[in-house]
C-alpha cells in the first residue's frame, strides 16, 4: 500500500514543474524547483510550500501542526552523520535534541529522530546526498498525536527530492569571480590551537592585500602581517598567489546567497584600499 501511495505521488507531482518565487506560496500536488537552494521535491496534496525572504524553503500541511524546513548544506556522507548528532536549531525558536540511533536509509539518505525543547513535540531530520558535495536537509516539527503523519509525509517528499543541474566549473568560477571582485573580506584561519583574524582586499584587477595578524613567542604576543600579489578562482577556490611565489586556498560556496570561506560565512565590506 504504501508504494502504491509513493507512486501516486510520484505520478502526479511530475505533471508540473514550478520554480518557487520568494514571497508566493504554492499548494500541491506539485513539482517545485529551487535554484537558490538547488533542489527539486515533490509537495503532496494537501500541502502548502513558500520560500521567506530568506532562509530555505517552509513546508505546511492544511489544518495541521506540522512544520517542515528544508535548505540546502555542503556535506561528504561524514558530515551528514555529525550533522546528525548535534543539536539543531529550528527557525530561531526551538532546539532540538538528537535521541534513538542514526538510520541509513540508502547510499544517500539518512534518517534521525529528534526531541524538542519544551517536550510537547517531537522532530525528525533527513538528509539527502546529491552530486558535488550538496545535500538537502529536511527537518519536521509536529505535535505527538500528528507524529505518524510527519513521518509519512517526510519519508515520500525525501523520496522525491531531486538536485538541480549544477553550472559547469568554467561558468561557476567565473560567477564567484564576479560576485567576490572589488570587495573586502573578514574570515578567521586556525592556527595551532586558536583563530587568527585575516583581512582581504579582493582588488577588481587581480591583486589583492591580505592583512592579519600571527601568534609568536608561544602564543604570548601578536604581530601584525601584510601580504600582497594577484588573485583568482578555480572552480570553487580563491587562490591567492604571493609576491614571494607561495600561494593559498581557500574554499568557497554559497547557501541560499550566502558567501563562505571554508565554513565560515563571511560578509562584504566597503573597499577603501582598492576597487
Amino acid at each position: 500500500m504504501r508504494s502504491l501511495q509513493l507512486f501516486l505521488l510520484l505520478v502526479s507531482v511530475t505533471l508540473f514543474a514550478v520554480e518557487l518565487e520568494r514571497g508566493h506560496a504554492y499548494s500541491g500536488p506539485l513539482k517545485l524547483t529551487a535554484k537558490s537552494l538547488g533542489v527539486g521535491l515533490g509537495l503532496p496534496n494537501g500541502w502548502h510550500a513558500e520560500l521567506p525572504p530568506s532562509g530555505g524553503m517552509q513546508l505546511r500541511r492544511e489544518g495541521s501542526a506540522i512544520r517542515m524546513d528544508i535548505h540546502a548544506q555542503e556535506f561528504e556522507p561524514h558530515d551528514a552523520m555529525e550533522y546528525l548528532s548535534l543539536p539543531v536549531q529550528f527557525r530561531s525558536t526551538l532546539m532540538l535534541f538528537p535521541e534513538k540511533r542514526i538510520t541509513q536509509l540508502s547510499a544517500t539518505k539518512y534518517r534521525r529522530g529528534f526531541s524538542v525543547s519544551g517536550g510537547k513535540e517531537s522532530a525528525l531530520l533527513y538528509i539527502v546526498l546529491g552530486p558535488q558535495r550538496r545535500a538537502a536537509v529536511l527537518t519536521g516539527v509536529a505535535p505527538a498525536e500528528e507524529l505518524t503523519v510527519m513521518r509519512n509525509s517526510m519519508l515520500s517528499i525525501a523520496n522525491t527530492i531531486t538536485f538541480t543541474q549544477i553550472r559547469p566549473p568554467a561558468e561557476m568560477a567565473g560567477s564567484l569571480r564576479k560576485k567576490i571582485a572589488g570587495g573586502h573580506y573578514i574570515y578567521y584561519e586556525s592556527v595551532d590551537v586558536h583563530n587568527e583574524k585575516r583581512e582581504v582586499w579582493l582588488c577588481s584587477d587581480g591583486e589583492f592585500v591580505l592583512k592579519g595578524v600571527r601568534a609568536v613567542a608561544s602564543n604570548t604576543s601578536m604581530i601584525s602581517m601584510t601580504s600582497k600579489g594577484r588573485w583568482h578562482v578555480k572552480q570553487e577556490e580563491l587562490v591567492l598567489q604571493f609576491v614571494d611565489g607561495s600561494q593559498k586556498s581557500i574554499r568557497l560556496h554559497q547557501v541560499d546567497n550566502a558567501l563562505f570561506f571554508g565554513e565560515q560565512r563571511t560578509y562584504p565590506m566597503k573597499n577603501r584600499v582598492c576597487r
